[in-house]
């Protein structure tokens, strides 16, 4: 309980202190787990699904042919990814996503995404020793998100596969492991830039914390997990004017599960909102599988 009390106090200063990004990079592959420290490469897919309100798209008069105002969107994500460390304290994540979104008034685009470089560095470890039963672990980071993803300028920019324009990150990580319990909780900002369309995505914010149990039977590792996810953006800009039916809040609940397997980890993880105020939209769900290899150890 005390482990649990710990990384809340730390992840709710982080919070009013920190504004957030949601980096699914970060949040999903960096952990205490069996493959500390082992150059990892792995692919992702990635679902979640939007309904937006029937109210909004009235007053919007996007009233469809047969009468219905319900309109859904969806987003897909294939990613591929790699974790490597040059140095024990260093670590560095590349992700190259291919993204298939769609909505019931804008149609389907997909095409290679936005690549994601990041770079975290170790600031300090505790190691298990005495009195101290507590693994402990905090990083610092940044990184940037290149424009590699198609953005058109028309329909709804959020449907587009990219962004259009350079996004900067930066972040912290804190770790904490105490027998076979563990915590990996995360803050990360994204400072989003005006694309070639006047288009502006507002900056993005997240939260993330989660905690892990650990059960091994032989060379087969089970870490189920249970946490929470706090996202946040203001209004996107177009002319540097406001859009509506952009930006919000949402909490969602996050419930994981990674089998470990030698070197090679099957992964999933479920996202059901728990308290959302998305201008327009209301997020239904998201989950995430994952295969991923470990194949060396850093330097």
């Amino acid at each position: 309980m005390k482990l649990i009390k710990h990384a809340l106090l730390l992840c709710t200063i982080a919070w009013a202190a920190t504004p957030l990004y949601s980096c699914d990079l970060c949040n999903c592959y960096f952990q205490l787990n069996p493959h500390d420290r082992l150059t990892s490469i792995g692919f992702q897919y990635r679902y979640s699904t939007y309904h937006e309100h029937a109210e909004a798209m009235i007053m919007a008069k996007q009233i469809h042919p047969d009468g219905t105002t319900g309109s859904y969107e969806n987003y897909r994500t294939y990613d591929l990814w790699a974790t490597w460390y040059p140095m024990s304290k260093l670590v560095i994540q590349a992700s190259v996503p291919f993204r298939k979104n769609s909505s019931t008034s804008d149609g389907t685009f997909q095409s290679i995404g936005d690549m994601t470089v990041v770079g975290q560095y170790q600031i300090f470890e505790t190691l298990p020793r005495g009195e101290n039963p507590f693994q402990q672990r905090f990083y610092v980071g940044t990184g940037v998100q290149l424009p590699t993803g198609k953005f058109e300028k028309g329909g709804d920019a959020h449907v587009q596969t990219g962004v259009g324009s350079t996004s900067y990150l930066v972040m912290a990580s804190y770790l904490m492991r105490k027998g076979l319990f563990g915590i990996s909780s995360s803050v990360n900002y994204a400072f989003n830039g005006e694309n070639s369309s006047s288009y502006r995505f507002a900056n993005r914010t997240n939260l993330q914390l989660t905690a892990t149990y650990q059960k091994s039977v032989g060379n087969t590792i089970l870490r189920p997990g249970i946490g929470f996810q706090v996202e946040s953006a203001k209004k996107d800009r177009q002319d540097n004017t406001k859009i509506s039916g952009t930006g919000g809040t949402g909490v969602l609940g996050v419930a994981s599960v990674d089998l470990y397997i030698d070197r090679m980890n099957i992964s999933g993880q479920f996202f059901t909102p728990v308290k959302q105020a998305y201008d327009h939209m209301k997020n239904r769900y998201r989950f995430a599988l994952g295969l991923s290899y470990a194949f060396t150890k850093g330097m």
